[in-house]
């Protein structure tokens, strides 16, 4: 962590915080974007054009320094002064929070699920924040909110961050929260744009809750609303495919024995049924160094089902 206290201390965190904060706005905005900053507690915003973002450098760190913890609205507002959803103007990325993990764990999470890598990664000194630029930027604000709920689900992250105004923490500054750590941007490649067309299939391929809710609905419930044993088995649906996604691969000679203990663990410990358990064990598999064939991994969940001894809530030996 920088020392602020003494004035050379503060000279060169101020320097470092202007050089993140230039390769912050490069890789998440273009340069006439209208961007809010915003302190908190004291909840005081500014707005700056991004290519002009790295100026505010040595107001912002003498507010960080009076414990203000910095934080920016990741998607442009169409004017001064806007904080709010109806003030965004559009996302120019998809991008996810991820608590009390690394780097290094987010980067499994993102190649488990078949994402390219981040534009830009941050190691918010509590977890991290990933982001993905994409060619053209989203208009349609309601339709991001549904692409960034896929991708909480695809990635385990943090579940409330859908809504167009989100801020997140800016890089170069201190994050106070305790133990007191730098945010600092730990990857970044500005040619690193991705088209929005290339990330659908992955991101249309996770099952969301308003899935299983119009699924629900089209079943021909009379109720408006799942009842909570519903709703409990999408939670545990989720937790099965964050599990999933921590497996190790299986490599020849290893593969059905592993196969069998994973699908004994989501049919036994958590109650799935075959058919919920099939798309996230066929995910797994198609890790694993080479993949069984899925005639093969289908008779495994098969016998799982029926010779599989734990009972739901016990624990499978991993």
């Amino acid at each position: 962590m920088h020392k602020m206290s003494r004035s050379k201390g503060r000279i060169e965190y101020t320097n470092i915080t202007r050089e993140e904060l230039a390769r912050y706005a490069a890789c998440v905005f273009k340069p006439t974007d209208v961007i809010e900053v915003r302190r908190l507690p004291c909840g005081r915003s500014t707005w700056h054009q991004a290519g002009n973002l790295a100026e505010a450098a040595e107001s912002l760190v003498q507010d960080n320094q009076h414990s203000q913890h910095i934080y920016v609205g990741a998607n442009p507002r169409r004017v001064r002064g806007g904080t709010r959803g109806k003030d965004v103007s559009c996302a120019r990325c998809l991008f996810a929070d991820f608590d009390g993990i690394g780097p290094d764990t987010v980067r499994v999470r993102q190649q488990n699920a078949g994402l390219p890598t981040p534009t830009l990664t941050i190691d918010s000194g509590h977890g991290v924040h990933a982001y993905w630029r994409l060619a053209e930027p989203i208009t349609d604000m309601a339709m991001w909110s549904v692409l960034q709920k896929r991708l909480i689900v695809l990635l385990g992250s943090d579940g409330a961050i859908h809504d167009p105004a989100r801020i997140m923490r800016l890089p170069g500054f201190i994050n106070h929260k305790w133990p007191v750590a730098a945010c600092r941007i730990f990857d970044d490649a500005q040619t690193r744009i991705y088209d929005l067309k290339s990330l659908i299939p992955l991101l249309f391929c996770v099952v969301t809750e308003s899935d299983y809710v119009a699924q629900y609905r089209a079943a021909g419930s009379s109720q408006k609303q799942p009842n909570k044993m519903f709703l409990n088995n999408i939670s545990t649906i989720k937790l099965a495919k964050l599990t999933a996604a921590k497996w190790p691969v299986a490599i020849k000679g290893g593969r059905n024995s592993k196969a069998f203990k994973n699908s004994a663990y989501l049919l036994k410990n958590l109650g799935l049924t075959e058919e919920q358990a099939w798309p996230i064990l066929r995910e797994w598999n198609r890790s694993n160094t080479p993949p069984l064939l899925e005639r093969e991994l289908s008779r495994t969940l098969r016998n799982a089902s029926i010779y599989g001894r734990q009972p739901v809530g016990g624990k499978v030996a991993r």
